[in-house]
């Protein structure tokens, strides 16, 4: 089967992923001219217009990364078509409506001043991914004026698309969403989640049953820096998913597969006009409460990641509370296999005693998980070298958590990083409460003090090059009464990275609530699940129930 869903370690080292391919099948390997075919065969054709949604992790092994992505989407048009992406900035906004983070009243004044001033050329995409800000870049390129939900396009019918886009109603009929129906354009998602299509914002304009709102961002005019106002609505993203379930089942939209990503097309007129009827009559198959994104950003982030996190002691899973009082719940193989087929989207495995003791024994426990298991897997507990990171990618991890060696040597994180793509480095952080609003680093699954400030300690990592944050509190693991939500919130504050939080809970609402009020990127859990308080499924339930978008069970 493909591994779309595996981090990949950069060229030089592919050698090391081979192991991780069930026995008699192959790597797929994904290029310009593979993408062709395939978009080809989906129903892209020369002349089309289209807005393309893209997910980089999903599509496979790319080999060119996003520019082979970029060049295919052309070469799929040409002649005579053109290709049309979110480029949206929202942190580019007002700090009064920023939730995540949340940040004090008192900094609001200072965080207005500092905000650099939309720029074209040099304001970056936030939160859509590598090959929508590789487009960005892209020779040829032109950009809309909107400072927080601008569009790029390429080709002949660029210009049209995104000129003169007004502040107000920036999803509207004048907008480069209405300029694309207007055209008979198409809008195809190759991997992206379905809740991040940004044609359907049109629908809720046209449907006209949303609250105005008043926005404002900091744009350049005559050469001076400014606060710009403009008249909106609110756009909540709770029923996109149910969107384009409903064109699949109608026929409105096809889908195939494009590399390793499952793929969505469908023609936007069509599908403004079915979606525009159905919302009237409120007829979709499920409606879920409207909940107001964290950030207007959040219709192109990822749903959040439930993670499976099993600590491991000698051929055991332990539990323990603060890290202490151990027991045995279990063997990870039967354990990692139950969570892997009630849909979690990731496991890691931490070893307890790795860094105590200066081994690793849990290799033979990642390569038999990695024979029958295809989710993303993490591997902890005892990597102090680039040879102990060699070791766990051969046994079949995708990536590695590191913090003891981290917090020791910290160019230890900048080496890995560079070595490996800091797409596989989890920097681990174990957060022991030292009074309010501070936390200290601790090592050896808690058994040793540092001195070192998690806030500090977080940037730094993020700064030497780590792709993620696996945050525990000490405080909370392992009690069941729920999370640090201070601690989560304040580290969200600190780093732009994927964030990870662990430790505490006890019930669905906790993890919501983390996702929600906390603004982490994903949630490990561990007793929650060892313990049956609320298994995968129900807690992916209720997490749609409370608005959240979930990623798809990927186990038959």
């Amino acid at each position: 089967m493909p591994i779309g869903n595996k981090r990949q370690p950069p060229h030089g080292l592919s050698d090391l992923i081979m192991t991780k391919v069930p026995q008699n099948q192959q790597i797929q390997i994904v290029t310009t001219g593979s993408i062709l075919k395939d978009l080809r065969a989906l129903g892209v054709a020369p002349g089309d217009i289209i807005c393309a949604h893209t997910s980089m992790k999903a599509l496979g092994l790319v080999i060119g990364g996003p520019r082979t992505v970029v060049e295919a989407l052309q070469a799929a048009v040409s002649p005579g078509g053109t290709v049309m992406m979110p480029a949206f900035s929202g942190d580019l906004s007002d700090p009064a409506e920023w939730q995540h983070p949340p940040v004090p009243t008192d900094q609001f004044l200072n965080i207005r001043k500092q905000i650099p001033a939309y720029d074209r050329a040099r304001t970056p995409t936030r939160g859509l991914g590598q090959v929508a800000e590789y487009f960005r870049t892209y020779p040829g390129v032109r950009r809309s004026p909107h400072p927080q939900s601008s569009f790029c396009a390429w080709g002949p019918h660029a210009e049209a698309l995104i000129a003169n886009q007004s502040y107000d109603n920036r999803f509207g009929p004048q907008s480069p969403l209405g300029r694309l129906m207007d055209a008979g354009g198409k809008v195809i998602l190759l991997g992206a989640p379905h809740d991040t299509v940004s044609l359907f914002h049109l629908t809720q304009h046209l449907v006209g049953a949303n609250r105005s709102v008043d926005k404002s961002a900091p744009i350049t005019e005559r050469g001076a820096r400014r606060w710009q106002r403009y008249k909106d609505i609110e756009y909540p993203i709770d029923w996109f998913a149910d969107g384009v379930a409903s064109l699949i089942a109608t026929s409105i939209a096809t889908t195939g597969q494009v590399g390793a990503a499952v793929a969505v097309l469908f023609p936007a007129t069509q599908a403004v006009n079915d979606l525009v009827e159905k919302r009237r009559r409120g007829d979709f198959s499920s409606f879920r409460a409207k909940a107001k994104p964290l950030f207007d950003t959040q219709m192109a982030m990822p749903a959040p990641r439930i993670i499976a996190r099993l600590d491991i002691k000698g051929a055991n899973v332990i539990k323990g509370i603060h890290l202490e009082g151990l027991r045995i719940v279990g063997q990870p193989g039967p354990m990692a296999r139950r969570y892997y087929e009630n849909g979690v989207d990731e496991i890691v495995y931490m070893d307890t005693v790795a860094s105590l003791y200066q081994r690793n024994n849990i290799l033979p426990v990642v390569e038999d998980a990695a024979r029958d298991i295809f989710v993303p897997l993490t591997v902890g507990g005892g990597i102090r070298t680039i040879e102990d990171i060699v070791a766990a990618l051969r046994a079949g991890a995708d990536k590695v958590a590191i913090n003891t060696a981290a917090i020791a040597h910290p160019e230890f994180i900048r080496e890995a990083a560079e070595t490996f793509g800091s797409q596989c480095i989890v920097v681990s952080v174990e957060a022991k409460r030292r009074g309010e609003g501070r936390w200290e680093a601790l090592t050896d699954n808690g058994r040793e003090r540092t001195g070192v400030d998690v806030l500090k300690w977080a940037r730094e990592a993020e700064r030497l090059g780590a792709g993620e944050l696996l945050i525990t509190s000490v405080d909370a693991e392992g009690t069941r009464r729920g999370f640090d939500h201070a601690l989560f919130r304040a580290v969200r504050q600190q780093v732009s990275i994927p964030a990870i939080g662990c430790g505490g809970a006890g019930k669905a609402e906790d993890v919501i609530d983390a996702v929600r009020l906390d603004g982490l990127d994903a949630v490990a859990c561990a007793s929650l699940f060892h313990y049956d308080h609320c298994a995968p499924p129900a807690l992916k339930g209720a997490m749609l129930k409370a608005g959240l978008t979930i990623r798809p069970e990927v186990a038959a």
